[in-house]
């Protein structure tokens, strides 16, 4: 596992994959910086709003190899991640503040 200490600084990217609409699903890279705060692995997108990175989730952050870095840029580390339609009322939701770009019938 990968100290998240030494995540501070740098490149991270967020593979989503979103399973929303199809079984094959469609991937979206989220690329940006780490930054710890309150202790706790953020990804600074350079926006307004950060991504908190779920601390279940740090096990997962794994150096990119040379085939990843084909999808992900010049990101040093990945963390893949899935995404789908907003749970029903009840049903346990994560807020993130990211934005999956939207499909081209629904523009």
């Amino acid at each position: 596992m990968v100290d998240v200490q030494s995540l501070a600084g740098a490149k991270i990217a967020l593979l989503i994959m979103d399973y929303s609409e199809s079984e094959d699903g469609e991937g979206y890279v989220v690329n940006g910086h780490g930054k710890i705060r309150d202790g706790k692995l953020v990804l600074d997108r350079g926006t307004d709003t950060d991504f908190p990175v779920p601390e279940d989730t740090y096990h997962r952050i794994k150096p990119v190899t040379p085939q990843q870095a084909q999808i992900v840029g010049d990101a040093e580390f990945m963390l893949i991640l899935t995404a789908g339609p907003k749970p029903n009322d009840g049903e346990e939701y994560t807020p993130t503040g990211l934005r999956l770009p939207r499909r081209e019938e629904e523009a």
